[in-house]
């Protein structure tokens, strides 16, 4: 029983201590002792974001996510000039727009379609040689935070069919020149491919001068067959 109220009174010290600490910190100065532990995510932090759901919705493929310095520009200045209502219509046109320009000297004015699960389908992406596809995520006015995972998770989970090595089936018939001998020669083809993902989170002002966050992601899929 002594040796029970030892140990309580220590663990009492320590915790009168620990107060006495951040109080003397916090004391003669204007800094914030318990800083907002849920600030807006920054540019790193979208990244890191994405790669962590890449990993855990995209097994079989290595997605190289990374921040561009000339998308970050051209949708900041495109979400400067333009409201939330403005930027929704035509389903996000004008960044679709601001996206391809983004990539324009170094890529030649990409042409971008939707990221969605139903246009990944590998021999397509393999007959198309290089892929640009992009997505805009608006989850509504939640917090960057909240907009941040589930945009990433969306994304990712519409990638999870992705290979980073595939075999596109294939193959012809072939017959006698008298034509009465037919027989199907198989030619499977195998590719490879590689996948970089740009994104990027931006704040949206809408009516009432309250924030939306919007999720865009580009993604740049490069396949070559394996020699």
């Amino acid at each position: 029983f002594t040796m029970k109220l030892k140990k309580i009174a220590s663990l009492a010290l320590a915790g009168i201590m620990a107060v006495s600490m951040l109080t003397a910190c916090g004391e003669g100065s204007n800094e914030v002792v318990n800083p907002n532990p849920n600030p807006d995510p920054t540019t790193s932090d979208v990244v890191s974001t994405f790669n962590e759901a890449m990993e855990a919705y995209v097994p079989n493929a290595t997605v190289e996510v990374k921040e561009s310095d000339f998308l970050n520009a051209r949708i900041d200045k495109l979400v400067a000039d333009m409201s939330y209502q403005e930027l929704k219509r035509g389903d996000f046109a004008a960044i679709k727009a601001a996206v391809a320009s983004a990539f324009k000297d170094e890529f030649g004015y990409p042409a971008m379609s939707d990221l969605k699960a139903d246009e990944l389908d590998q021999k397509t992406l393999a007959e198309n040689g290089r892929t640009w596809l992009y997505d805009v995520v608006d989850v509504g006015p939640v917090s960057s935070t909240t907009a941040l995972v589930k945009a990433a998770n969306m994304i990712a989970d519409e990638m999870g069919s992705l290979d980073d090595e595939f075999v596109v089936k294939g193959g012809h018939w072939i017959h006698d020149r008298f034509g009465k001998f037919n027989a199907y020669v198989e030619n499977d083809t195998s590719y490879v491919a590689n996948y970089t993902m740009y994104v990027y989170q931006v704040e949206a002002t809408s009516t009432g001068d309250s924030n939306v966050p919007l999720t865009i992601a580009v993604l740049k899929v490069d396949v070559e067959q394996k020699v």
